[in-house]
């Protein structure tokens, strides 16, 4: 679908979105990665000068302080092309200071520590690393294979395959028992249990 979607200007339209009396702000320099592009630390939101949530219903009332400006002049309110950035693939490629934000400034797992089921742990409290950190690893250490695999034009050499996603099976904490049957030249499928630490 990514390759097929026009990039239009019109797409990466930066500003509130209105739709009667709906306004919702719109930031698409949050989620370049769906647009196939480099992601990289976004802007501020916009933040509305009033928020009113009425007593009945979920509806709530936004008001901005420039709407009219953002409707009339929509092409000012465009990402540049330098803030877009560049094409990407594999998809999961970003800035090299972006991981570092993501962590810092946004939600990596939700979950409320007061009202958790006592059926699931805190993450306080669990050893280990977190999700991310285990997903982060095992990225580091698909991407060397990934690039081999785009460079030589002869193939994937197959003997640091096998070796490469045990270490990326290990840093997810689903690794295998013993080693698999195909590193030493026998095909068999293993079913591999998830570890607790």
């Amino acid at each position: 679908m990514r390759d097929s979607y026009p990039r239009d200007n019109v797409t990466f339209y930066h500003g509130c979105i209105r739709a009667f009396d709906c306004v919702e702000p719109y930031h698409p320099d949050r989620v370049l990665r769906q647009f196939g592009l480099l992601q990289k630390i976004p802007d501020f939101p916009l933040i509305p000068s009033i928020v009113r949530r009425r007593n009945t219903g979920h509806k709530y009332n936004l008001t901005c302080d420039v709407l009219g400006g953002y409707f009339r002049f929509w092409s000012s309110h465009v990402l540049s092309t330098e803030a877009r950035g560049r094409a990407v693939n594999p998809a999961w490629e970003c800035s090299d200071d972006y991981m570092h934000w993501y962590r810092t400034f946004s939600h990596p797992i939700i979950q409320d520590p007061e009202n958790i089921s006592t059926a699931v742990g805190t993450t306080s409290t669990q050893a280990g690393p977190q999700p991310w950190e285990m997903i982060e690893n095992a990225l580091g250490y698909l991407e060397p294979v990934y690039q081999q695999w785009v460079e030589n034009e002869n193939g994937l050499d197959t003997s640091i395959l096998v070796p490469t996603l045990v270490d990326a099976y290990r840093a997810l904490n689903i690794a295998p028992e013993e080693p698999p049957e195909s590193s030493k030249g026998a095909s068999t499928s293993r079913s591999r249990r998830r570890r607790r630490s």
